[in-house]
């Protein structure tokens, strides 16, 4: 068995890399069109909308995933992965379709408990069917990143984004962009995409469905469906909150925040679709703790030095990204930056509680952080409006990121720099105080700060800094020679 190290790591993750980083350029174009398009009460349909889907997708998929990483990667064997295969995917849609019959009975409760207009009513049934499909499109991606099917992975996430983007782009040249237009061509791609996946995995998925295999599916994935509930609060229930509390219309404002912050998460995107299967075949092999140990250094500096370009020089990204009249989600990026760097520390670390084998604990932290969120967003919201959805969000990821850490060093001892971890998370939330503060300053001011931020992010870690120049050098090279 290759032995896995950091470099194996940043090898993979280039290679799911290169597809996230062609996958967000054609979503952030189609982001920009649609900004410079829609009214702000549009693109918080589409926010909200995404987010439902998110929760419906999560319960289900969530569970699954991590069960069939478990036990496809642990328990290798063709006829044993294509039984966990076939008996996960039937779950999924008989799952699914139970969702899709209860939305449609219940859908006039639905729409008045999120205050939905009736206009937004064609837009539900596209969230129906879209749902739907995503359920599989996930699941389909999932296989090809456990069977390291890469090829397929990349082309269905290119296919999807770069057919949306090519489709509104087409739009508007005859100035035909509506949103109605959009979903339409939404539903298009990913219908290719579903189709495709079912050709390319049927000898997979059209086995019999194992009373057994779902058993030991349930049994791992139930321990994680508290986890995967939790995790929708903690990274969907700022949108659901202002479309409640608040209205559409700051719910665009938000969307724009919101995604504009999602580059910190495009910088580590390869990096998490690589982690999972990597993680678990270290555990296969002696001395694996080695491997959570040495990703934690460049995660850390790597994540700060992206912080302070994006938080130091927002309101010209917010800009260039959208027009004035969304000046007010600049305060958000720094607030959801900052939120991105957290949830990556989290990453690293609860890899130590799946391999104790006691991934509860986890679900316990998420879930318990995940209601803090809830009520945070609910006292917050009515006090700072769009920014205390951002700002409930940071606050709930650093404290889930602290109750990981010290878990999983009672369940799974890493030897950290416990002195270096304490003074990086000291010095984030310094930054994301001073970033905050001096981010309605003149240019120069936040030049300054930029430098002055990346200096001392070079002092702290700079025995780390030769690490991260090799490693950024080994990431490049591969991505020019997947390119190629």
């Amino acid at each position: 068995m290759e032995k896995i190290s950091l470099k194996s790591l940043t090898k993979d993750s280039a290679k799911y890399g290169i597809s996230l980083y062609i996958t967000h350029f054609f979503t952030a174009a189609t982001f920009i069109i649609l900004v410079r398009v829609l009214t702000k009460r549009e693109l918080g349909y589409i926010a909200f909308f995404e987010s439902i889907i998110s929760f419906l997708s999560i319960l289900p998929l969530s569970s699954i995933k991590s069960a069939l990483n478990y036990h496809c990667n642990l328990h290798p064997g063709e006829k044993e992965t294509q039984q966990y295969l076939s008996t996960g995917y039937k779950y999924l849609n008989y799952v699914a379709l139970l969702f899709l019959v209860a939305l449609i009975l219940f859908q006039n409760s639905f729409f008045a408990f999120f205050n939905l207009p009736p206009e937004a009513r064609i837009y539900f049934y596209f969230f129906l069917f879209i749902f739907f499909c995503m359920i599989n499109f996930n699941f389909f991606n999932t296989i090809f990143k456990l069977l390291f099917e890469r090829k397929k992975f990349i082309i269905l996430n290119i296919f999807r984004t770069g057919f949306i983007f090519i489709g509104i782009g087409f739009l508007g040249i005859f100035k035909k962009i509506t949103l109605t237009n959009y979903y339409i061509i939404f539903s298009l791609s990913i219908t290719c995409c579903v189709l495709a996946g079912i050709f390319w995995t049927k000898n997979k998925i059209n086995g019999i469905f194992s009373l057994q295999k779902f058993q030991d599916l349930f049994h791992y994935g139930s321990q994680t469906i508290l986890a995967s509930v939790a995790l929708y609060f903690m990274n969907f229930i700022d949108r659901i909150s202002i479309q409640k509390l608040l209205s559409t219309e700051s719910l665009g404002i938000y969307a724009v925040g919101f995604n504009t912050a999602m580059f910190f998460r495009v910088i580590y995107g390869g990096f998490e679709r690589a982690w999972a299967p990597s993680m678990f075949k270290a555990a296969l092999q002696e001395n694996n703790t080695d491997l959570i140990k040495k990703a934690f250094s460049p995660i850390a500096f790597t994540g700060l030095l992206f912080y302070y370009l994006l938080s130091c020089f927002s309101p010209e990204i917010v800009r260039i990204i959208a027009t004035n009249k969304y000046a007010g989600a600049i305060q958000i990026v720094i607030l959801l930056a900052m939120s991105h760097y957290f949830y990556n520390m989290v990453t690293i670390f609860h890899s130590a509680i799946h391999l104790s084998r006691k991934p509860i604990y986890y679900s316990i932290i998420i879930l318990i952080t995940g209601i803090l969120n809830i009520g945070l967003n609910i006292y917050l919201i009515p006090i700072f409006g769009i920014t205390g959805a951002a700002l409930a969000t940071l606050i709930s990821w650093l404290i889930a990121c602290i109750c990981v850490f010290l878990t999983a060093q009672k369940l799974y001892y890493i030897a950290y720099n416990i002195k270096k971890l304490l003074i990086t998370f000291i010095f984030a939330l310094f930054s994301v105080y001073v970033t905050f503060s001096l981010n309605g300053y003149n240019l120069p001011y936040r030049i300054a700060l930029f430098i002055f931020g990346i200096t001392l992010t070079l002092v702290l870690y700079h025995q780390e800094f030769r690490q991260f120049i090799s490693l950024s050098h080994y990431f490049l090279k591969i991505l020019l020679k997947i390119k190629k």
